[in-house]
């Protein structure tokens, strides 16, 4: 299973090295948009969130819809009607519907996600002392997979 790119999430000058996927810099480009997505924690789980919904609209496959978490797996009025593509990355089912319900008559996303975007968060327990780490339990990962630890920053 492929992930996103997390170590550009801390050095922004990766998305340039052709060694970072251009999913993972098109996301991370997106996310630096929205500045009220300060804590490493949100911005790693919202990063993540985004690549699995993202692999999924690009390829429908099973393997991609069984990455989904259940709250974010399409719902019927997302397949059956036309709906800004914004709407696919809401985490909320119901909130998805009545969005697809409204069609294209819903606020640019500017004027949507802005405003969403100040309010979001994952709330981990200690989010504030998370730092990215290099993944030790696989010496056959990829260089930019990571997880979440309570430890100090690596130097």
């Amino acid at each position: 299973m492929s992930i996103p790119a997390l170590d550009a999430l801390l050095d922004p000058r990766k998305l340039l090295h052709p060694s970072c996927p251009p999913a993972s810099a098109l996301l991370i480009d997106i996310l630096s948009k929205f500045p009220s997505i300060s804590l490493l924690s949100d911005r790693v789980a919202i990063l993540y969130v985004m690549f699995i919904v993202m692999s999924w609209l690009v390829c429908p496959c099973a393997e991609c819809f069984d990455r989904l978490p259940h709250w974010a797996k399409p719902i019927e009025e997302q397949h059956s009607r036309t709906h800004n593509a914004y709407v696919d990355y809401i985490p909320w089912p119901f909130m998805r519907k009545q969005f697809c319900n409204r069609g294209r008559a819903l606020p640019p996303l500017r004027e949507f996600f802005l405003p969403y975007t100040q309010r979001l968060s994952v709330n981990w327990a200690s989010s504030r002392r998370l730092r990215l780490a290099p993944h030790s339990l696989r010496p056959d990962a990829n260089a930019a997979l990571a997880v979440l630890t309570n430890s100090p920053p690596l130097s």
